[in-house]
Parts: C-alpha cells; sequence; structure tokens
C-alpha cells in the first residue's frame, strides 16, 4: 500500500514527539523523576533531546514530501489518526516556533536579570 511508509513514518514521530515532550517536562523539573532515575544526568537528557529533534526534523520533511506526492497522485487526503497529517505537522511546526521563541525570550530575560546589580 501507498500509505504504509507514512504510516510508519508518521507512528515514529508520534513517538518522537512524545518522547521529546516527556524530556522537556524532566528538564523542567530540575531532572527529579518520580521513579527517582537520579543517576540521569541532564548532558544525557540534552543529547537524547537534540538526536530526538533532529530525527524529528528529518521526519518531517520527509513526510510533507511523501504525503504531498501522495495526496497529489491519489486525490486524497492522507489521513493519520482520523486527522489531515500535514494539517497536524504544520500545527505542530507552529507550536514548536512558539515553545523557541518564548525559551529565547526567558533566556534574554535571564541574562538581563542576571547582569543587574540587587
Amino acid at each position: 500500500s501507498a500509505q504504509l511508509p507514512l504510516i510508519q513514518m508518521s507512528t515514529r514521530r508520534e513517538y518522537l514527539k512524545f518522547r521529546i515532550k516527556t524530556l522537556r517536562r524532566f528538564a523542567a523539573e530540575g531532572g527529579s523523576s518520580p521513579n527517582k532515575q537520579s543517576d540521569v544526568k541532564m548532558e544525557e537528557l540534552e543529547e537524547e533531546f537534540q538526536k530526538h529533534m533532529a530525527e524529528f526534523s528529518t521526519l518531517d520533511q520527509r513526510l510533507e514530501q511523501g504525503i504531498g506526492s501522495y495526496n497529489e497522485r491519489f486525490g486524497l487526503r492522507f489521513l493519520f489518526d482520523n486527522k489531515d497529517y500535514l494539517e497536524v505537522i504544520h500545527s505542530d511546526l507552529k507550536a514548536e516556533q512558539a515553545l523557541s521563541d518564548i525559551d529565547m525570550k526567558l533566556k534574554q530575560l535571564e541574562a538581563h536579570e542576571g547582569n543587574q546589580e540587587p
């Protein structure tokens, strides 16, 4: 089926999205975990996060291309989990950009506050 590679990539993308969200939450909590896995270092989390983000970005590009071709070839919208997955990708990209903007503003604010004398 022409959908199989798209389904496999979409499934992997959703897994990565979950892992990235989990890693962000874990890092925001300062590395503390409900199951007390204190041996996990923040450096390892950052490395895993960066690997996941790189793969996530690659999958986005491949899916956009593949879904575009599928939609054009079959005259149908590719659905994953009963959603137009191209729209899901675009929505996630906008959300990721918003998160990046917020992170950048927070870092600028922290840097500014760190430069001020009490």
